[in-house]
């Protein structure tokens, strides 16, 4: 009877160490709560971002030498045109309309004061100069004479142009009486600018 109490003891006791291990273990769990994230982020990971792109620089700019062309003086030979080089790249076709503008504004200049270039377009072998109405005031066929030949001689440099068509304002216009400007003007061949080829007019 005494042994039956005993070993009932030593059970009631075991029994009552495993619960309590099993409680003791269960409060020391964390359950997740509402203000705690399921899947939390580590602490103190190190993001690095990807680097933004640098952004697309443009080339700069090519320079080169364009001849333009003015009037030479009385010393110099009245009648004749003398070449004066810029800084404009003639294997970029926006300098053509840049380099008009130029030798209309240049002393001695063989365009007709105010005259602007309003365009150049090129395609193909053809060069069409779009001038303001300020070139209608040409007036005698020598001068008539210099303005063609130093736009020819000009826009001549630019990459395979052989001829020029003139417009003003936009429109086919006879220029003067020396020309017929309502069809495209040659380009003559020693003004065409080439390795082997510089002679001026």
């Amino acid at each position: 009877m005494n042994l039956n109490r005993t070993w009932i003891y030593h059970v009631g006791v075991f029994s009552f160490v495993v619960l309590l291990g099993l409680v003791s273990a269960s409060c020391n769990t964390t359950q997740p709560t509402a203000n705690t994230p399921v899947n939390p982020e580590p602490v103190g990971e190190t993001v690095i971002a990807s680097p933004t792109p640098a952004p697309a620089t443009e080339p700069a700019p090519q320079l080169g030498k364009t001849t333009i062309y003015r009037v030479g003086s009385d010393s110099e030979g009245m009648g004749q045109l003398k070449p004066v080089e810029i800084e404009l790249n003639p294997a970029e076709p926006a300098s053509a309309v840049l380099a008009i503008n130029k030798m209309a504004e240049i002393e001695d200049s063989p365009l007709p004061k105010g005259t602007k270039a309003r365009t150049v377009r090129f395609e193909g072998g053809l060069a069409t100069v779009d001038l303001t109405k300020e070139v209608m005031e040409i007036a005698g066929d020598r001068s008539e004479a210099l303005m063609f030949n130093a736009i020819l001689a000009t826009l001549g440099q630019f990459p395979d142009v052989r001829q020029v068509q003139f417009l003003v304002e936009g429109e086919k216009t006879q220029i003067g009486g020396t020309k017929d400007t309502l069809e495209p003007l040659n380009v003559p061949s020693e003004f065409v600018r080439t390795a082997t080829n510089t002679a001026t007019p």
